[in-house]
């Protein structure tokens, strides 16, 4: 449930180190961390026509990076992608976690005293909650594991460009 018409919980207290603990800060700070050295090698990446251009042998680098201009492009793509899951898993991370402070607050409010229709209205929304704060994760678990093996994918193929310009 992205987002609900209905009133949210937030005058509904809650302990705080009931969900502080769970927050995921490291988890979070781990993709910040991919994020950073991905948008790092697309700078690296980017520089490298210019370094090229600057060059004293632009001749022969212009050729060598014409004929690895589909590693370049891989690279790129790759990087690309890494920085979009990243910031996916942010999104979907930041995201469950609004699922489970509300999954805390209703269950709060169920031990309030309410009668039988509100009870099963609220179990339900905490039923919601719950395939929401699933689906989350998943997609958080998922964007994050993309956002990896991507990042060391783009780094590998960075460096077989440079190898094949430079080197070759």
């Amino acid at each position: 449930m992205r987002s609900s018409r209905e009133k949210y919980f937030g005058h509904l207290p809650i302990e705080e180190n009931s969900y502080k603990a769970d927050f995921m800060e490291k988890y979070q700070q781990y993709s910040s961390e991919i994020l950073r050295i991905a948008l790092l090698t697309l700078a690296v990446i980017g520089y490298l026509p210019k370094l090229i251009n600057d060059s004293k042998h632009f001749s022969l680098l212009q050729k060598s990076f014409q004929e690895s201009k589909s590693l370049f492009i891989i690279t790129v793509v790759l990087l690309i992608v890494s920085v979009c899951s990243c910031l996916a898993h942010r999104y979907f991370s930041s995201d469950n976690m609004t699922h489970h402070i509300r999954k805390l607050r209703l269950r709060n409010k169920l031990k309030q005293e309410i009668n039988i229709q509100e009870k099963e209205k609220i179990e339900k929304k905490i039923q919601s909650e719950s395939k929401s704060f699933e689906n989350d994760l998943d997609f958080s678990k998922y964007s994050l594991i993309i956002a990896t093996l991507c990042l060391v994918a783009g780094i590998s193929f960075m460096f077989i460009t440079l190898i094949k310009i430079f080197f070759a």
